[in-house]
């Protein structure tokens, strides 16, 4: 025991110096430039800019400018540095969070309007995804998320369905009438029939990049199966590509394929989305 936590305590050490070694100084250009962003200062964001300072540079963790912009809720900064080229793509290296993440659910604090409008500048641009900000929406009962999210026009039905189950279950009666006046059905039975041959091209092991969620997709006697770090989870299939888990219901997973082999996989719940790589070939 006390050698383990003699590990944990050196493993934050390490961090907390690598950690410093990527805050710039105070007094330099780049060190102005992130403490501006931080404190939702525009106008010495636009001078550090207009000076020569990189828009993308990373600071702690690679999270960038626009990062600590978009979690603040600084809707002037996250304007400007968009329309310098900021990238929305950014993660950082200790959550994996992205700029949209980070607007949905900030580190600090509830998401206010100004939240909102980032996340509809982001969107634009094509970060983040509206079924994921659909779900957290209906999840907090926070009806800007979901007007928002639908505003976009491409969610699929399932998508409805699923944030009409979430906030109903949530009992989050505002949210459930938004999306039924949009439209949103009840879940349907994940009882479609898929052919064993289908089935065989999810089979193998699944992971994101970096850290985050693995999963072994296998084909047992009643369909498909996910083990996601415990015990294999049953799952019915909408159609061909879309899957439900079982036990406990919730969790979407859908394959994407290309020339009939699967590439990635898509596993979505109430405001998170996930997609993962196949990094194993397929097993018995």
């Amino acid at each position: 025991m006390r050698w383990r936590a003699f590990v944990i305590a050196f493993s934050l050490l390490v961090a907390s110096i690598v950690a410093a070694l990527q805050d710039p100084a105070p007094d330099s250009p780049a060190g102005k430039f992130w403490a501006a962003a931080r404190r939702g200062d525009a106008a010495e964001v636009k001078k550090q800019l207009d000076a020569g300072v990189d828009v993308n540079i990373p600071f702690r963790y690679g999270a960038t400018a626009l990062t600590y912009a978009c979690d603040r809720g600084h809707l002037d900064v996250v304007k400007l540095l968009l329309e310098r080229g900021a990238r929305v793509d950014v993660k950082d290296s200790f959550y994996s969070f992205t700029p949209f993440d980070l607007a949905m659910r900030p580190a600090m604090g509830e998401p206010g309007d100004g939240h909102v409008a980032i996340l509809g500048l982001l969107l634009a641009k094509g970060a983040g995804s509206r079924s994921v900000l659909l779900a957290a929406g209906a999840q907090s009962g926070r009806t800007g998320f979901v007007k928002l999210a639908l505003e976009g026009g491409s969610l699929r039905p399932l998508d409805l369905a699923d944030a009409l189950e979430i906030a109903t279950k949530a009992k989050q009666e505002d949210v459930v009438a938004q999306l039924k006046a949009a439209g949103a059905q009840p879940l349907p039975a994940p009882d479609a029939k898929v052919e064993r041959a289908v089935l065989e091209r999810y089979v193998g092991e699944w992971a994101t990049e970096g850290p985050g969620p693995r999963a072994v997709i296998e084909v047992g006697e009643s369909g498909l199966t996910g083990r996601f770090g415990g015990d294999p989870v049953p799952l019915g299939a909408y159609d061909e590509r879309t899957f439900r888990a079982l036990k406990p219901p919730g969790t979407r997973l859908t394959f994407e394929t290309e020339g009939g082999e699967a590439r990635l996989l898509r596993i979505t719940g109430a405001g998170f989305e996930r997609i993962l790589k196949r990094v194993s070939g397929r097993k018995p």
